[in-house]
C-alpha cells in the first residue's frame, strides 16, 4: 500500500511540473547527453532545462558482473582425515555469482540557486529495474558437486562418521541453499523493481556556455526488503545457518553514487 502512495505522488508531481511548464512554453528547449559510471553501472542520460530551477533527466543504468568464487571443506575434512585416513576428502567448491541490476530511471531535479552560483540539486525519482533478481549463485562445476551431494546422501553409510557431523551445505547470505541430487543449486536475490529515489547532486541537466560539464550525485534507491529464493523451486529460503549474516533483510536501500560528462547537443 505503501509504494503505491509512493507511485502514485512521484508520477502526480512529474506530470503537474509538466503541465505548468509546457503552459509557459519552456519546456524542452535545450537538451543534453550524458554518460558515466557509478553504483548503478555504466549510465546514460538525455537531459532537459524546463525552467532556471527545474531539470528533467530520463536514461538507463547497465549493470551485469560476472566472477568465480572457492571454497573448500578444509575443516570437514580434517575430520574425516582423523576418523579415517582412507576415506576420500571432498573437492573443492567452486560457485559463479551474477550481479544484475539493469534498470531505467526518470529523475526530477530542483536547483534552489542560480545557474550562475551553483549546479547544486536535490533530485526526486525513480529507478525501474529490468528484472527483481539483482544477484544470483549456482553451482559451477556439476562433478565437484555431485560428489558433494553424494557424500552428504550417503553420510548414514560410513561408519565412522558421526552423526551429529553436520553434512557440506553451500550458504548464501547466512542462509542453507538446498542441492538437488545432481549437485545442482541456484540461490537468488530478490528486490522490488520499482524503486523510487531521493539524491542530492552537483552539475546542471544542461551544461551552459561551456557546453560541457561535470555531473555527480548522491543518494539512495529505496528498493524494499531483499529476499533470497531457491532459484529451482522457487521456494524462499528459510533455514539460517549463520545467525550473523541472516540480518541482510535490514538492508532496504540501495545507495548510489555516480559522474557523468555531460554534453549539451541542442
Amino acid at each position: 500500500m505503501m509504494n503505491k502512495r509512493v507511485k502514485c505522488f512521484v508520477a502526480a508531481l512529474i506530470l503537474a511540473k509538466l503541465a505548468c511548464w509546457g503552459q509557459e512554453g519552456n519546456v524542452f528547449q535545450h537538451f543534453s547527453l550524458s554518460g558515466g559510471l557509478g553504483s548503478t553501472g555504466l549510465t546514460i542520460d538525455m537531459g532537459t532545462m524546463m525552467t532556471d530551477h527545474f531539470g528533467l533527466r530520463a536514461g538507463v543504468d547497465l549493470l551485469g558482473i560476472y566472477f568465480h568464487g572457492y571454497e573448500d571443506y578444509e575443516d570437514l575434512n580434517k575430520k574425516l582425515y582423523l576418523l579415517d585416513p582412507d576415506l576420500e576428502p571432498l573437492p573443492e567448491q567452486k560457485a559463479d555469482t551474477h550481479l544484475t541490476n539493469s534498470s531505467g530511471h526518470l529523475l526530477l531535479d530542483y536547483y534552489p540557486f542560480k545557474p550562475s552560483k551553483s549546479g547544486f540539486h536535490v533530485t526526486v525519482g525513480a529507478y525501474l529495474a529490468w528484472h527483481r533478481r539483482v544477484e544470483s549463485l549456482e553451482n559451477a562445476d556439476n562433478w565437484a558437486w555431485r560428489k558433494i551431494a553424494d557424500f552428504n546422501a550417503r553420510r548414514g553409510d560410513y561408519a565412522d562418521v558421526p552423526a551429529e557431523m553436520g553434512p557440506a551445505t553451500i550458504g548464501y547470505y547466512g542462509y542453507l541453499v538446498p542441492t538437488t541430487a545432481e549437485g545442482s543449486f541456484n540461490a537468488q536475490m530478490l528486490t522490488n523493481r520499482f524503486r523510487p529515489y531521493l539524491g542530492i547532486g552537483f552539475g546542471r541537466a544542461v551544461p551552459g556556455a561551456r557546453r560541457l560539464n561535470v555531473q555527480l550525485d548522491l543518494g539512495v534507491q529505496f528498493w524494499g526488503k531483499p529476499r533470497l529464493y531457491d532459484g529451482i523451486t522457487g521456494k524462499r529460503l528459510t533455514q539460517v545457518a549463520y545467525k550473523s549474516q541472516a540480518s541482510f533483510g535490514r538492508n532496504t536501500v540501495y545507495p548510489v553514487i555516480t559522474i557523468r560528462l555531460a554534453g549539451r547537443i541542442l
